[in-house]
């Protein structure tokens, strides 16, 4: 879909579903989107010492890195859930934490409509919006062109994180 609307996203992965999906991340590297970091195993990094946190974050950096021979610099807490401890971790290993402005809810509010109102009747300048796309997310899929469409109609354009923050989304 984000190839026809001729969209770049911002894939945020799960580490420990890269060797499930190998191809899709090639793919999605291939067609242009960024490829980044969700922690290894989508647990809250802020219930997590140290060790671990970085544990999370090596893990997913190794395994992208030996898929499009890339290591991510943003990292997109699961949940968002962060706090001083795991900023501190990831600004170590020389990563940015990338959160959200606009939650679609296509987690919990899983039809077509209500993802396309979260974001149309909430959009504003330079807002980041999330969406999954996992198995069951068929409805964000079926948004997207109304999204896209709706978005453009009212002068807004898509761009890939790298691109709106100025900054290098790989290391």
């Amino acid at each position: 879909m984000l190839k026809r609307y001729h969209v770049k996203a911002s894939f945020f992965f799960v580490g420990n579903k890269l060797e499930q999906h190998p191809d899709v991340v090639q793919r999605a590297y291939q067609d242009g989107h960024l490829v980044l970091s969700h922690s290894w195993s989508h647990q809250q990094l802020n219930l997590m010492e140290r060790q671990e946190i970085k544990r999370e974050i090596q893990l997913t950096e190794d395994k992208l890195y030996e898929l499009i021979g890339q290591r991510p610099a943003f990292i997109r807490p699961p949940f968002g859930e962060i706090d001083g401890k795991v900023a501190d971790v990831i600004k170590s290993k020389n990563g940015k934490v990338i959160l959200w402005s606009i939650d679609t809810l296509d987690w919990s509010q899983r039809e077509k409509n209500n993802i396309i109102n979260n974001v149309t009747e909430n959009v504003r300048p330079g807002d980041i919006i999330l969406m999954h796309c996992d198995g069951d997310k068929t409805e964000t899929v079926n948004a997207l062109p109304e999204i896209i469409t709706s978005l453009r109609e009212k002068g807004y354009q898509f761009v890939d994180l790298g691109e709106m923050l100025k900054i290098n989304p790989y290391q």
